[in-house]
C-alpha cells in the first residue's frame, strides 16, 4: 500500500527530530551518593552543593553536582538537618538547622566549610535567600514556628521585619531584597497556604498556593517568578511543580519522582534542580528542570510533520486525554457545598448556584446566593428565588436551568431559569428530588437520577417549557455525575452508599446502555465533557474524601492527576480538557477553593489506512 509520503510527496515540513512543547520539562540527573532529605542546597541546575540532612540524625555529608554526577566533598563542621542553603556551588552558606535548633552558619568556598557569624535565633526548617555577602534568613522553628527575619550585610546578622505568618519547611528562593516564602507548616495552624514576598524591608502577603503543602522546595532568580515543587499536601509526597508569576501559582509539568523535603537549587526562572527527599522512604534521585533552547523547533496545536522523513506525526488534543494537571483558580466568595451538578458553564465562565453554608443562611443553612466566575475571580450576582442545595444544573452563565434540590425541610420540584440577569420560576419537575445530575442546555436537557430518600432511576426531559418523563436508568442512584447533551450523554458513579458504584451508563437519545466502569467507585461525584471525552473528579467512598480524577475516552476510564483538595459535593463545569471544580465538603468542614483542570497537547503517530 502506498504511503502518505508517496501519494502526496513532501508538501509538509520534514524534521530530523520531533519538536518540543513550548515550556519547561523535567529530566533525570545523576543520583546522590547518599539518599537523604531535609538538607540544604545552593547553586544552579548544573552546579549545586548540598549539605546536611537526615535519615542518620545530623548528617554532615556534603555533595557537589557538576550537571551529570555527584561527588562527595568535605563535610560540614556541624552535622544537622533542616538547614537552608543559599549562594552558589563555590560560595555558599548553610544557615541554621535542627535537632535541636541551631544558629550555625557555615560558609563554603568551593573546597571547605568555615564557621562564620551565627544567626541571632537558632532554628531549623527555615528559608534563606541571597549571596554570602548579602543574604536574608526567615521563618523556621525553635520550639514553635517562627516569624523572625534576619538580614546579613557581609559581617553581621540584623533582625528586620518579621514574616506575617510563622512557618516551617516551605518554598523559598530569591535575593536579599526580593525573596519569597510559600506554604509550609505551623503546629498552631497547619493550614499555611499563603505566600509572602520580601522587598528588603517588609513582607507582603500575596496569592495562596492551590492547597496546603509542607516540605516544598523551589528555585528562581527573585520573588517575581520561579517554581515550587514536591511537598506533602497533606498525606503523601507529590510530583507537583507550581509556577509563580509574581501574583499567582499555576501547575506546570510534573516531576517524575514524587518527593517531599528534598533540596532545590537554581538562580534563574527557567532552570533548576530537585534532589533527594522523602517518598515512601528516603530517596537519592535527581531531576533537572529546563526550557528548550530558543532555536529548538516548537510544537503547536494542529501541527502535522514528517519526523525523520518517514513517520507522519500530529500534535493536538484528540484521541483521549494526554497528561493534565489541576491548578488553583480564584476562591469562591462564599464557602459552600452542594452548589449544583451538571453540564454547566465553562472553565472561564461558570456559576455556583445555591448550596449549603457553614452557618445558617437563607433556608436554614441553605444558600440562595449565586456567584459567577470569569476565569480568575468570582462575583456575586442575582440570588435564586428558592434557597437550596444539590440541584441539577445545566446551561451557561447567561442561559441556565436550576432544577430540584433540597431546602432543609423538603425535596423540591422547583425549576428556575436564568437569562443572564435574573431568575424566573418555570414549570416544576413532575417529581421532587435532590442530588441528581443535569446534562444538556437550558432548553434541551435531561434531569437524571437523584433521591427522594432512596436511589432514583427516573429521568425527565426538558424542552425549555415542559418536563416529560423519559426512559429510566438501568441502575437507580443519587450523587452521580454526567457529561454530554440531552440526546448523547453518559452518567457515572453514584449511590448506594457507603462506597458508591463505578457504573457508567450511556444515553443515545432513546435508551441507556451500561459501558465501561470507573476505576474508583464513589458517590457525590462531579464531571465535565462529552459522551466520548469526559472527566470525573472528587467524590466520597465510605468515609474517604477523594481527589481522584479519571478521564473517559468513549470506551474506558483512565486515572489522571489528582485534585489538590480531596472533597465531595463540589460544583463542576467545563470540558474534559478544561474543567473546573469549586467548593465542596472537606474533612470536618467546607471549602471555597476553586481548581482548574487543563490538558496538555499530545504528540502521536498518524496512519492513513
Amino acid at each position: 500500500m502506498a504511503t502518505y509520503k508517496e501519494i502526496k510527496g513532501v508538501t509538509i515540513q520534514t524534521l530530523s527530530e520531533d519538536p518540543v512543547v513550548a515550556g519547561g520539562s523535567w529530566s533525570s540527573g545523576g543520583n546522590l551518593n547518599t539518599a537523604k532529605y531535609l538538607m540544604g542546597g545552593a547553586g544552579t541546575a548544573s552546579a549545586t552543593i548540598v549539605a546536611g540532612g537526615d535519615p542518620s540524625p545530623n548528617l554532615a555529608f556534603a555533595e557537589l553536582y557538576n550537571g551529570t554526577s555527584w561527588t562527595e566533598v568535605n563535610d560540614l563542621n556541624n552535622g544537622r538537618y533542616w538547614t537552608a542553603g543559599l549562594g552558589t556551588s563555590t560560595a555558599a552558606f548553610m544557615v541554621g538547622g535542627d535537632s535541636p535548633a541551631k544558629a550555625y552558619v557555615e560558609s563554603w568556598n568551593g573546597s571547605s566549610w568555615t564557621e562564620t557569624t551565627d544567626i541571632n535565633t537558632g532554628r531549623g526548617g527555615l528559608g534563606a535567600a541571597g549571596t554570602t555577602t548579602a543574604a536574608v534568613a526567615y521563618g523556621g522553628r525553635s520550639g514553635d514556628a517562627r516569624t523572625e527575619t534576619e538580614s546579613w550585610n557581609g559581617s553581621a546578622w540584623t533582625e528586620t521585619t518579621e514574616l506575617n505568618t510563622a512557618r516551617i519547611t516551605f518554598a523559598f528562593w530569591g535575593t536579599q531584597t526580593s525573596a519569597i516564602a510559600g506554604g509550609g507548616y505551623n503546629p498552631g495552624d497547619p493550614n499555611v497556604q499563603n505566600t509572602e514576598l520580601y522587598n528588603g524591608s517588609s513582607w507582603t502577603e500575596s496569592g495562596d498556593l492551590p492547597t496546603t503543602c509542607v516540605g516544598l522546595k523551589g528555585f528562581g532568580a527573585d520573588s517575581s517568578e520561579g517554581y515550587a515543587f514536591g511537598g506533602t499536601p497533606p498525606s503523601s509526597a507529590t510530583t507537583t511543580n507550581l509556577n509563580w508569576n509574581g501574583s499567582t501559582w499555576t501547575a506546570d509539568s510534573s516531576m517524575t519522582t514524587a518527593r517531599s523535603d528534598g533540596a532545590g537549587s537554581g538562580n534563574s526562572n527557567t532552570s533548576g534542580l530537585a534532589c533527594g527527599g522523602y517518598n515512601t522512604g528516603v530517596i537519592a534521585t535527581t531531576e533537572e528542570f529546563s526550557f528548550p533552547p530558543v532555536t529548538q523547533a516548537k510544537l503547536k496545536e494542529g501541527m502535522i510533520f514528517l519526523s525523520g522523513g518517514t513517520t507522519l506525526k500530529g500534535f493536538g488534543k484528540a484521541g483521549g486525554l494526554p497528561a493534565a494537571t489541576w491548578s488553583s483558580g480564584g476562591n469562591l466568595n462564599t464557602t459552600r457545598t452542594g452548589p449544583g451538578t451538571g453540564t454547566q458553564g465553562t472553565q472561564t465562565a461558570a456559576m455556583a448556584c445555591g448550596g449549603n453554608h457553614p452557618s445558617p443562611k437563607g433556608g436554614g443553612g441553605y444558600y440562595d446566593n449565586v456567584e459567577q466566575y470569569n476565569g480568575s475571580s468570582w462575583t456575586e450576582i442575582a440570588d435564586l428565588n428558592t434557597a437550596r442545595n444539590s440541584t441539577s444544573t445545566t446551561g451557561t452563565n447567561t442561559a441556565a436551568i436550576v432544577a430540584s434540590g433540597y431546602s432543609g425541610t423538603a425535596y423540591l420540584t422547583i425549576t428556575e431559569s436564568w437569562n443572564g440577569s435574573a431568575w424566573t420560576e418555570v414549570n416544576d419537575l413532575p417529581t421532587a428530588r435532590s442530588t441528581g445530575v443535569g446534562v444538556g442546555t437550558q432548553t434541551a436537557n435531561l434531569a437524571v437520577g437523584g433521591t427522594p430518600n432512596a436511589p432514583y432511576a427516573k429521568v425527565f426531559s426538558f424542552d425549555g417549557t415542559n418536563w416529560t418523563e423519559s426512559t429510566a436508568l438501568n441502575s437507580g442512584r443519587y450523587g452521580l455525575a454526567g457529561a454530554g447533551t440531552q440526546t448523547d450523554n453518559i452518567v457515572f458513579a453514584g449511590s448506594p452508599e457507603p462506597g458508591g458504584v463505578s457504573i457508567t451508563e450511556q444515553w443515545d437519545g432513546s435508551s441507556w446502555t451500561e459501558v465501561g466502569d470507573l476505576n474508583q467507585a464513589r458517590v457525590y461525584f462531579s464531571g465535565a465533557g462529552t459522551s466520548s471525552l469526559a472527566l470525573g473528579f472528587a467524590g466520597l467512598t465510605g468515609s474517604t474524601y477523594l481527589a481522584k480524577t479519571e478521564s473517559w475516552n468513549g470506551t474506558s476510564w483512565t486515572e489522571q492527576n489528582d485534585l489538590s483538595t480531596a472533597r465531595f459535593f463540589t460544583g463542576d463545569g467545563g470540558s474534559a480538557v478544561g474543567a473546573i471544580a469549586y467548593g465542596g465538603s472537606i474533612p470536618g468542614n467546607m471549602t471555597n477553593v476553586t481548581e482548574e483542570f487543563t490538558a496538555d497537547n499530545t504528540l502521536a503517530d498518524i496512519s492513513f489506512d
